[in-house]
């Protein structure tokens, strides 16, 4: 199976290039065929998250807690519940960090993360309140420029 790319145009999807069109010709009019629909992961959004996450690491109230950015991550896993069960040679099921990569989150279930982070970041590390995710979204924009 070949995957091809499609572009959404007013609520219609568009052949990407010459050889999806022609894919697309193949099937014919008035015949149905499976699509899975995918948004390909944003590569800046995601050095953001981790841009975002190596400056909060850096106050020096945490550094002791989390001496690496990947520590914190981790934590932040379990806590907006991106987890997978563990099963112990014992027959104990742990709950373990899961994984953000490219090939496990498309971009929606990364957008939810990252919201569930900076929340995170802004009720528990600043000890803000919901009104001022966007003052903390914005604050991090300028700080990655």
């Amino acid at each position: 199976m070949t995957k091809h790319f499609m572009l959404q145009k007013g609520g219609a999807l568009w052949p990407e290039d010459e050889e999806c069109q022609k894919r697309l010709q193949k099937i014919g009019d008035d015949n149905a065929c499976e699509i899975e629909i995918i948004v390909p992961r944003n590569i800046k959004h995601h050095r953001k998250f981790w841009k975002m996450m190596d400056l909060v690491r850096r106050q020096s109230v945490l550094q002791d807690r989390y001496p690496t950015t990947e520590a914190l991550v981790q934590s932040f896993k379990i806590v907006t519940g991106v987890i997978e069960p563990v099963i112990l040679p014992d027959g104990e099921i742990r709950m373990v960090p899961g994984s953000i990569s490219f090939a496990k989150m498309d971009q929606g279930e990364f957008d939810a993360f990252y919201t569930k982070a900076v929340k995170i970041i802004v009720i528990d590390f600043l000890g803000g309140g919901p009104e001022d995710e966007e003052g903390l979204r914005n604050e991090i924009e300028e700080m990655i420029r």
